[in-house]
């Protein structure tokens, strides 16, 4: 990555890839369902029967779900696929993303968590190309990222570094 010393993670996810008009570019924001209308109300303070609360949630739960999936449907016919094999908050490296010259902008979708849907939009610039987990990839430096976008990456980040650790030290 670009910077040596940000924690990055190394993992497999899904992104989605295209190329963009400037490296500065403003992101589009396919971000999960709750971000947009803020977070579901509470209803365990609310008058109504457990039981009629409990299915309320659940409705909206797959409902959300099923607004992921048609949001992943999208993004399968506007951008190529491709697959992150490193992440961190000032970029990533990309596999499977075809040919792609260095310099070159893109505006990239990660796929951080299928349930619940997170994704992290970014646009950025192509840099050279290095290995990975034994698999070739250009390694893409992020120019103009939206915050919350940035956040949920970092928390990705430390929740893969927490796993790692904990694996690491008890063997799971």
């Amino acid at each position: 990555m670009a910077q040596a010393s940000s924690p990055t993670a190394e993992v497999r996810l899904r992104a989605h890839v295209r190329p963009a008009q400037a490296p500065d570019a403003l992101p589009r924001s396919y971000g999960a369902p709750e971000t947009a209308a803020g977070p579901a109300p509470d209803l365990a303070d609310s008058n109504l029967h457990p039981a009629l609360a409990a299915f309320l949630q659940a409705m909206s739960d797959k409902l959300d779900m099923l607004v992921g999936y048609l949001n992943q449907a999208q993004l399968g016919s506007e951008f190529d696929p491709a697959e992150v094999l490193e992440i961190g908050e000032h970029g990533l490296a990309l596999a499977k993303a075809g040919s792609l010259a260095p310099g070159q902008p893109l505006e990239v979708v990660v796929v951080l968590s299928d349930y619940p849907l997170q994704m992290a939009t970014a646009v950025g610039v192509v840099g050279e190309a290095a290995q990975r987990q034994g698999e070739p990839v250009h390694l893409f430096r992020f120019t103009r990222i939206r915050e919350e976008d940035l956040e949920r990456i970092v928390q990705f980040v430390f929740k893969e570094e927490r796993a790692r650790i904990r694996r690491d030290k008890w063997g799971e």
